[in-house]
């Protein structure tokens, strides 16, 4: 092992523990790789340096394996001591995962509930791996070490995947919600946190259409599912584990049944035992509680037990069961401000804060990156369209939205994009009257000249405002209006 060697392997061990959505593994890549590290600007992201990231993976899996079996000699012969045995236990754990992805990603793209019969081959290299020195083995078996290597390759392509675009908020966002996955420490998370994550909830904050349901899919949909050995499975399907409410879409009267479930007899209409999402929830599995912030205090209150002591009972019951899974939830609302005005508790604000992710709006995305907009209509166009129409509805939408009046506050963020592109594909041009609705020059080009109704002026100014403010309780506060009204504005005109 030359000087270069050991500082490669140092920089590797640091890289294996790194969050890959962050400019710390870039660097450490970069040191890992020296010369041979080809230049990418960005943080991973879909779409931006695909060559570059190719060529470093390749050359990253080929300096592994080598420093792995330099090392592997060392511990052989004897030489060295518990640092090298540290050493030698991260990159082997390292080149250990990068031979499991291949069979990773067949399920992850397949069926998840599918034997995996390649196991048997990586557990042979896993244990063959830490029989040169018992003081090397990481303290967990085969079965353990494949189930977090799926955890890690799943959280990977849910946020590679999904949370679209190359501008530092959009990566800044990526590194987060790694970060509410694994903590800032994955070394950590390996020792002692697996198992204890999921008692940490999530909330997610941004505006409307800024992607808050895609980052709780790719926490919710990346936790720890045990592999069971005797089976080659594993012990359940994490796609069917994610399990979304959205809140604002049930009646008040039914949100509780929802929740926590009820016994038959509960109420009016309860002809039969149901089972609540806490109930249906596996360990593995999370609730998303999308609009939060419109939950009664009544049911705010019964939430916070189950946060708190993870039990819940259903209607008609004094006793229930336990919640055994991860809650997330989200909303566009000012909580804080929510809980200023009463309408939201405190107790339960400070409790479901466990890990707060903020979504950035779009204006920001693009005011920060260039390319942001033509990777995002890309990223729509295909999504819309599909893979053989993708690319020529992408075009015709971008020069479609040379159109849109420089500084458009896109209050609607990428939802509302996606409504241009598909404006594009079935009209063959944009929706200029959803852009005329939002667009506050247009709107006080029309006021100065009087060719405004009154309720055509208070619902610009709202849209006006909201614009600048981003948050329907901010845009209440200052222009005195109820937070319904502003909502019944920005949404459709009259509340």
């Amino acid at each position: 092992m030359t000087p270069l060697h050991q500082r490669q392997a140092h920089a590797l061990a640091r890289l294996a523990s790194a969050n890959p959505f962050s400019d710390a593994w870039t660097a450490l890549e970069a040191e890992a790789l020296g010369e041979a590290f080809a230049h990418r600007a960005r943080p991973w992201s879909l779409g931006a340096d695909a060559a570059a990231r190719a060529q470093n993976l390749g050359a990253l899996e080929a300096l592994t394996a080598d420093l792995v079996a330099r090392l592997r000699r060392r511990v052989e012969a004897g030489v060295g001591g518990a640092d090298l045995l540290a050493l030698y236990r991260e990159l082997a754990l390292f080149h250990l995962y990068n031979q499991a992805i291949a069979p990773l990603d067949e399920l992850i793209a397949g069926d998840a509930t599918r034997r995996v019969p390649a196991y048997r081959e990586l557990k042979r290299a896993y244990e063959l791996a830490f029989a040169v020195d018992a003081r090397a083995h990481p303290g967990f078996d085969a079965a353990h070490w494949f189930a977090g290597c799926y955890q890690l390759r799943r959280a990977f392509f849910h946020i590679f995947r999904f949370i679209v675009g190359s501008s530092r908020a959009s990566a800044r966002l990526r590194g987060a919600v790694w970060e509410a996955i694994f903590t800032a420490d994955a070394g950590r998370y390996r020792r002692a946190l697996v198992l204890r994550m999921r008692d940490v909830p999530t909330l997610v904050l941004g505006e409307t259409g800024t992607g808050k349901e895609l980052v709780a899919r790719a926490i919710g949909l990346s936790g720890f599912v045990p592999f069971l050995e005797d089976r080659l499975q594993f012990a359940g399907d994490p796609n069917a584990a994610f399990l979304p409410m959205h809140l604002a879409a049930h009646a008040p009267t039914l949100v509780e049944s929802a929740l926590f479930g009820h016994k038959k007899g509960a109420f009016t209409g309860a002809l039969e035992d149901r089972e609540g999402v806490f109930a249906a929830c596996p360990p593995w599995g999370a609730v998303f509680l999308d609009e939060v912030g419109e939950l009664e205090l009544g049911v705010q209150s019964k939430l916070l037990r189950v946060l708190e002591t993870r039990d819940f009972a259903p209607l008609g019951r004094h006793h229930g069961g336990q919640f055994r899974g991860r809650l997330i939830a989200a909303t566009n609302r000012d909580l804080t401000g929510d809980v200023d005005a009463g309408r939201f508790r405190a107790d339960m604000y400070f409790r479901m804060a466990g890990v707060v992710v903020q979504t950035p709006p779009l204006r920001a995305r693009i005011d920060d990156d260039a390319e942001e907009l033509p990777l995002l209509v890309r990223y729509l166009a295909q999504q819309i369209a599909g893979p053989d129409e993708g690319d020529a509805l992408a075009a015709a939408a971008l020069a479609a939205l040379t159109r849109v009046p420089e500084g458009y506050p896109w209050p609607g963020n990428v939802r509302e994009l996606a409504q241009q592109v598909r404006a594009v594909l079935v009209h063959g041009a944009l929706d200029a009257a959803a852009l005329a609705k939002a667009t506050p020059a247009d709107w006080l080009a029309r006021a100065r000249a009087g060719a405004l109704t009154v309720d055509e002026l208070i619902t610009g100014y709202v849209r006006h405002v909201h614009a600048q403010v981003g948050s329907y309780d901010g845009t209440a506060k200052r222009i005195g209006l109820d937070r319904r009204t502003v909502k019944a504005r920005l949404q459709g005109g009259r509340p």
